[in-house]
């Protein structure tokens, strides 16, 4: 899965391979031996779902979106539909977790320098 995510006149490709590889190599030992890789991708692929219905992020072969920007992120939305998703997919994680999932995830965006000024409003 790879997802176009706009920056002025650049594009970044979020690459969901790339993502969980990276999220794998800073994530705790603990949540190593929690979480597969499949898990770990399926937590990030339901982020990107996520963020693509509200018009964030949109797959490549689309259009960019019309909606309203800036767009307002409800982080306990975000958790919720990744959450719910998880569990009827037999993952069971905690908000905890997932925060430390999606902490390690920042790594990649910045990795490719994806976070421009929303970097400084996460750290």
């Amino acid at each position: 899965m790879k997802i176009d995510f706009n920056r002025e006149n650049n594009q970044f490709i979020y690459d969901l391979e790339d993502a969980t590889n990276v999220v794998l190599q800073n994530l705790s030992q603990h949540l190593l031996l929690k979480y597969c890789h499949e898990d770990i991708s399926f937590i990030l692929k339901q982020q990107m779902e996520y963020l693509t219905s509200i018009g964030l992020m949109y797959d490549e072969d689309q259009e960019m979106p019309i909606c309203d920007y800036p767009v307002t992120l409800d982080q306990e939305a975000l958790e919720s539909y990744i959450m719910s998703n998880s569990i009827r997919n037999d993952i069971y994680l905690s908000y905890d977790e997932l925060d430390d999932i999606l902490d390690a995830e920042l790594v990649y965006y910045k990795m490719n320098e994806a976070l421009g000024d929303l970097g400084e409003v996460l750290n």
